[in-house]
């Protein structure tokens, strides 16, 4: 019934569209060109109406991507991450109110921010301190004491995280297992990361 119901305002419509054009007095041929231009019009509504949730599938991807959070959503209160190209888990998580992008490095004992991000998301460290040296895949480095007063990825939020701010990161920021450790429980399977608060 709703089928039919469907046709019969289709064919009103249509009759609607030729009623007006034949008032106008137009040549058969532009109204041919005209008639056949409102059928488009109506198979392209009637296209997008059938697949919205399709579209909005693909709205929502690209608007993830263009926001960095592709990789990640929030799944009740846990966060699913899928592992990048680069065959990393990473993260947009937001540093006081900013956005900041981590790669998770389970290698990491203290989270370290790049002095670039540090001071992007406002914090404090004083390069005057006494710096502390630590072991990295490229060498000793030097870093700097620091504190997240809150971070937050998706749904899962931690306040008063110490972290280490170095200049030897360039635009990396590592995610390291302070913040795992205190989260509920972390686990990799396959290529998805389970984060659970």
């Amino acid at each position: 019934m709703e089928t039919g119901g469907q046709i019969v305002y289709a064919i009103g419509a249509l009759v609607l569209v030729i009623a007006a054009l034949a008032a106008r007095r137009i040549s058969l041929g532009e109204t041919v060109r005209m008639l056949l231009a409102w059928i488009a019009i109506f198979a392209l509504l009637f296209v997008l109406f059938s697949f919205r949730g399709e579209f909005k599938q693909i709205w929502n991807r690209v608007t993830a991507d263009l926001a960095g959070t592709a990789n990640q959503k929030a799944s009740g209160s846990s966060v699913e991450l899928t592992r990048g190209d680069d065959g990393h888990f990473s993260v947009l998580a937001n540093v006081n109110g900013r956005p900041v992008r981590f790669l998770i490095d389970s290698g990491a004992t203290i989270t370290t921010l790049s002095s670039e991000s540090a001071d992007a998301a406002g914090l404090d460290f004083d390069r005057s301190d006494y710096p502390v040296i630590v072991s990295t895949a490229n060498g000793r480095a030097k870093s700097w004491r620091a504190n997240i007063n809150s971070i937050k990825v998706e749904t899962i939020v931690m306040n008063d995280l110490n972290i280490h701010v170095s200049d030897n990161l360039g635009d990396v920021n590592l995610l390291g297992m302070n913040f795992l450790d205190r989260l509920g429980s972390w686990r990799v399977q396959g290529d998805k990361m389970i984060l659970e608060p």
